[in-house]
């Protein structure tokens, strides 16, 4: 039997007893004067060799090795090394709440930009009517020096004399329906707009005897519509019965011509005489009967086919 100690190591469990067991190494070679079986097995199986470099260690039995506390007072030997954290806020927080500066910044720089550009378009486009009506005034005077333009000018001033049945002045109920007109007008535009750009109306009316129900902004948009109709109406009524009619309606071909000088004399800056007080000139007697026999009846005529 071998008196080699074996080589104990740490306990298997937490707390026991080294492992191995305390006892003896078993014998590598037999003794010399052993049997001739053992010899010849020893001869023909050489026994393990023990490497050189490998030292062997003498287990003390009274050394006992206790993982469990080595592993404790290690760590409590070893100084509390506790890693500085630093506070940090999460990325997407920080892109959040810089997201609507962001977007404020974007939007302020975008209507910025639009500002300048349409500030840009209006210049050109103010330097461009400028320059137009500049040229315009030019050729005008260009064709004023034509020949035989100066004595159609002299022939024809502008203006022709109207009927002597013709008064002079304006009546009262001319000047109440061309101030209702006007302020008819205004309204309808404002309403029209209000319409058009309504999201969501303040209240909504219904007619008594039933049908669609409108927003009260186009409900105040029609009536004003048929009020301004009425006062047309009436406007033509006395233009007609008192005879009226002839100071905005054409009597005699000489309108043509003359309208035709009152216009180059407008394009030339030097504008014809006024005298509304006793008749228009022709191309504002033109204009006025477009404007009452022609213009407003297609204006109702569309607004009524288009209203709700």
């Amino acid at each position: 039997m071998s008196t080699v100690p074996l080589r104990r190591g740490l306990p298997r469990v937490a707390g026991g007893e080294p492992w191995p067991a305390e006892g003896f190494a078993p014998e590598s070679e037999t003794a010399a004067s052993g049997t001739p079986e053992s010899s010849e097995i020893s001869a023909s199986s050489p026994a393990p060799r023990t490497p050189a470099s490998a030292p062997v260690i003498e287990a003390k039995e009274d050394v006992v090795f206790d993982a469990t506390a080595d592993v404790a007072q290690s760590v409590v030997s070893a100084p509390a090394q506790v890693p500085a954290v630093r506070e940090t806020k999460p990325e997407s927080a920080t892109v959040k709440k810089n997201a609507p500066s962001a977007a404020k910044e974007k939007r302020t720089s975008t209507e910025d930009s639009a500002l300048v550009r349409w500030v840009k378009r209006g210049a050109l486009w103010a330097l461009g009517v400028v320059l137009a009506a500049a040229m315009i005034v030019l050729a005008a005077r260009g064709v004023t020096t034509l020949p035989g333009v100066p004595e159609f000018m002299e022939r024809f001033p502008g203006d022709y004399p109207l009927p002597e049945s013709v008064e002079s002045g304006f009546p009262a109920w001319a000047r109440w329906t061309h101030f209702l007109n006007f302020f008819l007008m205004a309204l309808i535009i404002r309403t029209g707009l209000q319409v058009r750009q309504q999201q969501k109306p303040p209240a909504f009316w219904t007619p008594i005897r039933g049908g669609k129900k409108i927003s009260i902004n186009l409900w105040l948009h029609t009536s004003l519509d048929v009020l301004w109709l009425i006062n047309g109406v009436v406007f033509v009524v006395l233009l007609f019965v008192s005879g009226h009619w002839m100071r905005i309606v054409p009597t005699s071909w000489e309108v043509l011509p003359n309208a035709l000088s009152a216009a180059l004399q407008y394009l030339t800056l030097e504008w014809p005489t006024e005298n509304g007080w006793v008749h228009y000139n022709s191309l504002q007697q033109l204009m006025y009967a477009l404007v009452v026999f022609v213009a407003a009846p297609l204006a109702a005529i569309t607004g009524m086919r288009m209203s709700e």
